[in-house]
């Protein structure tokens, strides 16, 4: 006889009035209902007639069409407030939900992605903290973003291996752990996102300082780890205080897996706010690339050599990192996307085992766009080759290509280069206005060389296509520049 109480203990009665020796019953003791259950009431309603076999198995002929099993049921007494006798009833257990029923390929395939993607994303980590010239502000962020996906992945695999052994305490640990690493992620990203908009788009004029710069990865660091602890809190306090009514949607940690009990419980701890983070990157993406697009108009219609100079300049050093972060969020943000979608249209669970496998495999898609760029590479080869031949630091290190960050310094050094090369600049224009006749260009007298460097030799030419397709050839004189300053 399959027998239990509400308190998951055996009835304390040695014989229960429906049991007999020598019938072959077996006592089961338990809650084998992860998901709630219902009452059958035959002296209420009709319908829920019931009888109880032999073999352990109940049929409710009106209810069901096949036997149920020893793991969809269970017995209670219960008084009978009519008589003030007790009586024995079935609670029935309610179905899992949807994204609790899950095919056994899931739990193959998703644990051996989450677990391929931890060294990608651990090795990005190791490298960028192990190379400088990769720790600026954004490589810091992208630190954060892989070591939060590390360790949400981590936690994630072991649910999904081991989810269904683990008591309800531990379950409601790992599911606040879960939660908090992706959302910890999915900010970071945005920091990434907001720090490419500010460089690209929003930066004043100013030259890099290294305390500006901590002091705005201290910033971004108190709006990245500050809101997953807020959204956190709340969710705790919502499970927890038994005040709250029930008519507000609670978390339910734990209930039925080591997650939100229902996809409406996780829709304003989790998926609301990871909805608006991926809708922010988006409009960052579109205002950043809106702003590229502009600068290089202004390239295009500025004749100015300080103009082409700095745009080089900003174009060499600074659209890496945008481009970075378009592929990020191109490889994480779009399968999130798709995630959202899901959650929100519903259908076969199959229907989305190709994004869900891509989501798991974003710590490779990370190594490739972070590390295996060739700027990144080169860093890190020249951080190796120093750490190979035993050099300390930056003493000893291989000249690097200019960071975001200091962007403007560059740009500052070379405009004083354009300053020197003026006078060749302005000869150069003369020669242009051969094609525009009614412009008038300023030749100035170029200054006899005092150990300078010619920078055309005498009566070269230059050849140019005039508007009509024809070309003439303009000769140049002899043009010196003074030595570069060494200070």
């Amino acid at each position: 006889m399959l027998y239990y109480d509400d308190d998951e203990e055996a009835y304390a009665s040695p014989e229960p009035p429906f049991v007999t020796e020598g019938e072959g019953y077996d006592m089961l003791v338990g809650n084998p209902c992860r998901h709630g259950r219902f009452r059958l009431e035959p002296h209420v309603d009709s319908r829920d007639e019931f009888y109880l076999l032999a073999n352990g198995s109940l049929i409710a002929p009106f209810l069901f069409d096949h036997p149920l099993g020893t793991d969809e049921f269970c017995m209670d007494v219960f008084p009978d407030t009519e008589n003030g006798d007790v009586m024995v009833l079935p609670l029935i257990c309610f179905p899992p939900p949807e994204g609790a029923r899950r095919s056994g390929l899931q739990f193959i395939l998703y644990p051996i992605g989450l677990l391929l993607s931890v060294p990608f994303l651990l090795t990005t980590f190791i490298l960028y903290a192990m190379t400088p010239a990769l720790r600026d502000v954004h490589g810091k962020a992208l630190m954060c973003q892989t070591l939060c996906l590390c360790v949400a992945y981590l936690t994630l695999a072991f649910v999904q291996l081991w989810g269904s052994s683990l008591n309800g305490g531990f379950c409601f640990g790992v599911a606040c752990v879960v939660q908090f690493s992706f959302v910890a992620c999915f900010l970071w990203l945005n920091v990434m996102c907001i720090n490419t908009w500010y460089n690209m788009a929003l930066r004043p004029a100013q030259r890099w300082c290294r305390r500006t710069e901590r002091r705005r990865f201290v910033l971004y660091s108190m709006y990245a780890w500050s809101l997953p602890c807020l959204l956190l809190g709340v969710t705790l306090v919502m499970d927890l205080t038994p005040t709250i009514p029930s008519s507000y949607v609670k978390p339910r940690f734990g209930v039925d897996f080591c997650w939100f009990q229902t996809d409406r419980a996780a829709l304003p701890y989790f998926y609301a706010p990871v909805t608006f983070l991926v809708m922010m990157n988006v409009v960052l993406f579109v205002l950043t690339g809106c702003s590229v697009h502009r600068r290089r108009r202004r390239r295009a219609l500025d004749a100015s050599a300080t103009a082409l100079t700095n745009d080089t300049c900003y174009k060499r050093h600074s659209n890496t990192a945008f481009r970075s972060s378009i592929c990020l969020f191109g490889a994480m943000g779009l399968n999130w996307i798709m995630e959202i979608v899901s959650f929100y249209v519903g259908g076969p669970a199959y229907l989305w085992y190709a994004t869900d496998v891509l989501n798991c495999m974003q710590g490779v898609w990370t190594f490739i766009i972070f590390v295996l760029n060739r700027p990144a590479r080169r860093e890190i080869s020249a951080r190796i080759r120093e750490l190979r031949a035993g050099r300390r630091g930056d003493e000893y290190r291989v000249p690097e290509q200019p960071q975001i960050d200091d962007f403007q310094t560059v740009v500052n050094r070379q405009s004083r280069l354009v300053s020197i090369l003026s006078p060749w600049q302005q000869e150069v224009r003369a020669v242009q206005g051969l094609h525009h006749p009614d412009k008038v260009y300023a030749v100035p007298s170029v200054p006899e060389p005092r150990g300078g460097v010619a920078l055309f030799a005498a009566e070269e030419s230059e050849e140019d296509e005039v508007d009509g397709g024809a070309s003439v050839t303009a000769p140049l004189r002899t043009s010196m520049v003074p030595p570069f300053p060494t200070s």
